[in-house]
């Protein structure tokens, strides 16, 4: 039975894998002592990215406004049901994102790598001591979202910024831990 049941297990996990890897950036909007939101940026893998070079494009790696529709549609939009994988808090409670704006695709790396970019509203006034936490993950472990390493995070002016692994957020049978950017204003800005 304890055979059995560790088979169980590792077939499990072994069924549930990153197919998709995406390197993500976030880019805060402050206006007016307000945060307004943050652009995603992420550039996928290049075994992902073949489902988007597969749209027409130019040799510039741009879309036309109509095939960018076609890609949001067809590849993104689904992800509203699972809150575009963006795990925001305000000082400690989850914000649901269930609507972004502005998406845009391009690609980049001679045109081997997609990259999708949105825009996702959180509109909260800042008072000193409040905290913005980010993360954006996929916790089925489908897809895999990690930091960028140049530059994860710009805009943030005015906070402390700072990256910290959340072990009480892991996922896939506590074998990924999320990494998460807290932004902390000490003023009001």
């Amino acid at each position: 039975m304890l055979a059995f049941l560790l088979l169980a297990f590792v077939a499990q996990v072994a069924w549930a894998h990153p197919h998709i890897w995406i390197s993500s950036k976030a880019e805060v909007v402050v206006k007016h002592g307000t945060v307004e939101g943050f652009w995603a940026t992420w550039t996928f893998d290049e075994m992902f990215s073949t489902v988007v070079t597969a749209f027409p494009h130019g040799a510039d790696g741009r879309f036309s406004p109509q095939t960018i529709h076609a890609i949001r549609t067809q590849d993104f939009d689904n992800l509203g049901n699972y809150h575009y994988f963006c795990w925001v808090y305000w000082n400690g409670a989850r914000l649901f994102p269930t609507s972004v704006s502005h998406f845009e695709t391009w690609l980049v790396a001679g045109g081997s790598k997609a990259v999708y970019r949105f825009f996702v509203p959180i509109h909260r006034r800042i008072h000193p001591g409040d905290e913005l936490t980010l993360a954006m993950y996929d916790d089925s472990y489908y897809t895999q979202i990690l930091w960028a390493k140049h530059q994860p995070l710009t805009g943030a002016d005015g906070a402390v910024v700072r990256f910290r692994p959340n072990p009480g957020r892991a996922y896939y049978g506590g074998f990924v831990i999320p990494v998460e950017a807290h932004l902390i204003w000490e003023k009001a800005p």
